[in-house]
């Protein structure tokens, strides 16, 4: 399970490289990198858990 969860993380990460490349402003990005920071915040302390 935790090595599905790690791969899953491992595409997005990439989708969200992707995206951020488009994105039209810094401001833009800014708030786009923080909701990904939380979000892999959570990610690792589940991984912790398990």
């Amino acid at each position: 399970m935790k090595e599905k969860k790690y791969l899953n993380c491992k595409d997005n990460y990439k989708k969200w490289l992707l995206k951020l490349n488009n994105l039209s402003s810094s401001q833009e990005a800014n708030i786009f990198l923080q909701e990904r920071t939380v979000m892999l915040g959570r990610l690792i302390e589940e991984l912790k858990k398990s």
